[in-house]
C-alpha cells in the first residue's frame, strides 16, 4: 500500500495494514516502481496487488493520475483506495478508528476505474454532449488495457457509466487505439525525411465556413426518434402556449440526438431566457427571437418546422393534439433523466460518497413517482 506520509503509515501500521509504504512528499517515479517490484509476490496463484492512496486535492489527483499512467510497469494489479469524506488515512483513523482504515482498504477500486472516472469528472454527464464527450475523453484510458478480457469489460462499464450504448463506446476505443498507433508510427519516423508532396493533387484544407456546414447533417425523419422529435419541435415551435413555461422549457433543454434538432432547441430556450414575456408578444416576435439564435444553415429549418402542417384544426384538437406530443415528450425525458440518475449512481461509491447516493437515490424516486403520474 503506498501513501503519502510518514503520519499515514503508522496510522496504516497500526491499525493493521502492516505494508504501507510512503513517497514523503516526493513524486512516484520509477526508482519506487522498481524497488516494490522486488518485495511483490511472484507466485502466479498469488497476484500481488498495489493500492494507492492520496490525499483529495488538486495535487493529489494529479498523483495518482502519475501513478496510472506509471500502472503498466508492476507486475501486479493496481488499485486506488478512498477515505470516506476524502479522509487521508491518519485522519481518518484519529477520527473513526481502525476498522474505518480497514473498511478503506477493503473498498478500494481498480486504478483504470479511478482514472476513467477523472476524465468523466470534468463533464456535464446530463447532458448528452457531455456523455459523448466523457466517453471520447475516457476512451484512451480504456484502449491503453492490454487484456482484452479486461478491455471489454471496462467498455461495458464506461457505456454504464455515461448512458450510451456499449457498440457507440467501443468505436470510441476502437478509434482512440488506433490514434495510438498512427502516434507511435508517427514518432518512430520523425527522422525520416519528408516525402515528396503532391500539391496538385492535395485536398484543400476546409475553411470556416465549409466546417461550419459539415456540423448539422440532415435529419433523417425515417428514424422513429428523429421523427418524434421533429414533432416534438413542430409544437415548440408553433405552440409554445399550450403548455406550461416549466414543462416547455424541460423538454426543450432535455437534449435531441440529431445535432440540428439540439441547436433549434437550445435558441428556443435561449430566446426565452433572454426575454420572459416572449410568449406574450406573439407568435411573429417568437419566431424572430428564436431565429437571432440560429446559424444562417438552420434557417430554413426553421422554416419548415414553422409551416408544417397539423394534424388537427379545430382549437380543441389542437390543444389536444399539443398536449398529447408533450406528454409524449416529457415521458421521454424523464425516462432519459432517469437512466442519466442510474448512470451517476453507478459512477457512485456507497461506502465513500454515502450522502451523494442517498441524493441521486431520492431522486430516482422522484423521477419515478412523476412518470407514474403521467400514466
Amino acid at each position: 500500500m503506498v501513501v503519502e506520509g510518514y503520519t499515514d503509515v503508522m496510522a496504516c501500521h497500526l491499525a493493521g495494514i502492516t505494508t504501507a509504504v510512503a513517497t514523503c512528499g516526493t513524486a512516484f517515479g520509477d526508482d519506487h516502481i522498481r524497488i516494490l517490484t522486488r518485495m511483490l509476490s511472484s507466485e502466479a496463484d498469488v497476484p500481488a496487488e498495489v493500492i494507492f492512496t492520496f490525499d483529495p486535492d488538486a495535487a493529489g489527483q494529479k498523483a495518482a493520475m502519475r501513478a496510472y499512467a506509471d500502472s503498466h510497469k508492476f507486475n501486479a494489479a493496481t488499485f486506488v483506495a478512498v477515505g470516506p469524506d476524502n479522509l487521508d488515512p491518519c485522519d481518518l483513523r484519529s477520527s473513526r478508528g481502525d476498522e474505518a482504515v480497514q473498511a478503506m482498504i477493503a473498498a478500494r477500486r481498480p486504478l483504470f476505474e479511478f482514472a476513467i472516472k477523472q476524465k468523466l469528472a470534468k463533464f456535464d454527464l446530463n447532458t448528452l454532449e457531455g456523455q459523448v464527450a466523457g466517453a471520447r475523453a475516457a476512451a484512451p484510458v480504456v484502449a491503453g488495457i492490454a487484456d482484452l478480457a479486461t478491455r471489454s469489460s471496462y467498455v461495458r462499464e464506461l457505456a454504464g457509466w455515461t448512458n450510451l450504448d456499449s457498440n457507440e463506446v467501443a468505436n470510441f476505443v476502437k478509434a482512440a487505439s488506433q490514434t495510438s498507433t498512427r502516434d507511435a508510427v508517427s514518432k518512430m519516423r520523425l527522422d525520416e525525411p519528408p516525402a515528396q508532396s503532391n500539391l496538385a493533387n492535395a485536398e484543400p484544407p476546409l475553411d470556416n465556413q465549409t466546417a461550419e456546414a459539415t456540423q448539422f447533417a440532415n435529419v433523417n425523419l425515417n428514424d422513429p426518434i428523429n421523427r418524434m422529435e421533429r414533432t416534438t419541435l413542430v409544437v415548440l415551435v408553433q405552440l409554445p402556449e399550450v403548455m406550461p413555461q416549466n414543462v416547455f422549457e424541460r423538454i426543450a433543454t432535455a437534449g435531441f440526438s440529431a445535432p440540428a434538432h439540439a441547436e433549434l432547441s437550445r435558441a428556443i430556450v435561449g430566446a426565452l431566457a433572454t426575454q420572459p414575456d416572449l410568449l406574450s408578444q406573439g407568435q411573429n416576435a417568437y419566431l424572430r427571437a428564436v431565429s437571432a439564435l440560429l446559424p444562417d444553415e438552420l434557417q430554413p429549418l426553421l422554416r419548415e418546422i414553422a409551416m408544417t402542417p397539423l394534424p388537427v384544426s379545430d382549437e380543441a384538437g389542437i390543444a389536444a393534439y399539443a398536449e398529447g406530443v408533450m406528454m409524449r415528450a416529457l415521458d421521454v425525458v424523464l425516462n432519459r433523466e432517469k437512466n442519466n440518475l442510474l448512470a451517476a449512481l453507478r459512477r457512485l461509491d456507497p461506502a465513500t460518497q454515502p450522502t451523494e447516493y442517498r441524493e441521486i437515490s431520492g431522486q430516482l424516486m422522484q423521477i419515478e413517482a412523476q412518470r407514474r403520474s403521467l400514466r
